[in-house]
């Protein structure tokens, strides 16, 4: 009897651990490139001069086919603010990023004109290392894997690789699954320990709509934004009062929809940096407008009621 109830321990210990393992590292793999809507919201600040920054934003777009490989599309976004020249106010700058995930849990970034580059490897081991871009193996900064756990994220466990840097052993980089670096950016998981004159801090991540991760060292708290159009809403100065729609924006070129409630497309205009409409030509209603960039991308959806 004692023989058999020492082996149903032995047997309830190990069914413990193995469960506990099981927790610690969930049960499933969470890609940051996905079909998700997702935004992730960043500050730049100088290091001499913390009151000149910038607020910097990532959103995916579309897909996008590139040398036979599929990217997404990726909206990156600058809004910045320069404490020296405060009659200029807030500059605004976005380009496209095109980042894709591979099999082996690896994201890589592609920016216009230059070659891939190796952004993440979520399948790395403790003590492994890894040389984030823009360094490369003949550089003496790089990652050193120092803990792997879990973390719950919404209501799920998702992995959470913690780095020191080689050279650097004072900074620290954390990645989750699904989310990227929760220290510096998305695009720069290596913006401090390896470079000088300036450092990028994360502040939040948004899926679908929904916060699921938050800075929680001050002053990088607070969430910059509070819904997916606030991230266009920064990109887009959009006003409608007596029934004129008026648009300001960047010197890009841009193209406006006017759409019925079912849908179907009224009118298009196109327009460079900005916009005014008198709408009154529609019959009274409610309608659905969308701002599309030069790609046929949409930046920005919205309704208005004419009256």
């Amino acid at each position: 009897m004692k023989i058999y109830l020492f082996a149903t321990k032995t047997k309830i210990l190990f069914i413990l651990t193995i469960a506990c393992f099981r927790l610690s590292f969930g049960q499933t793999y969470y890609p940051l490139v996905d079909n998700n809507e997702k935004i992730w919201k960043g500050v730049s600040e100088t290091a001499a001069d913390t009151t000149s920054y910038t607020i910097d934003s990532l959103q995916f777009v579309s897909d996008t086919l590139i040398n036979s490989k599929v990217y997404k599309k990726t909206l990156a976004y600058n809004k910045r603010y320069n404490s020296h020249y405060p009659n200029i106010g807030w500059t605004y700058y976005y380009d496209y990023i095109f980042l894709r995930e591979d099999s082996t849990k690896k994201v890589f970034a592609l920016y216009p004109n230059e070659s891939e580059k190796l952004l993440y490897n979520f399948n790395l081991n403790v003590n492994d290392t890894f040389y984030a871009y823009p360094y490369s193996a003949d550089s003496n900064c790089y990652y050193i894997v120092h803990q792997i756990d879990s973390v719950i994220i919404g209501s799920d466990y998702r992995k959470r690789i913690t780095f020191y840097f080689q050279n650097f052993p004072y900074f620290t980089d954390t990645w989750i699954e699904g989310i990227g670096t929760i220290t510096y950016e998305l695009l720069c998981p290596c913006c401090y320990g390896c470079m000088t004159g300036s450092t990028s801090k994360f502040v939040c991540y948004y899926e679908n709509n929904v916060l699921l991760y938050n800075n929680l060292n001050p002053p990088y708290n607070n969430c910059l934004i509070t819904a997916i159009n606030s991230l266009k809403d920064d990109l887009f100065y959009v006003s409608f009062n007596n029934n004129v729609l008026n648009i300001v924006t960047q010197n890009h070129l841009y193209k406006l929809n006017i759409y019925n409630i079912l849908i179907n497309k009224l009118s298009e205009y196109e327009f460079y940096g900005s916009l005014e409409l008198d709408l009154k030509k529609f019959t009274k209603g409610i309608y659905i407008y969308s701002i599309e960039d030069e790609y046929g991308n949409k930046l920005y959806v919205n309704k208005v009621l004419i009256n």
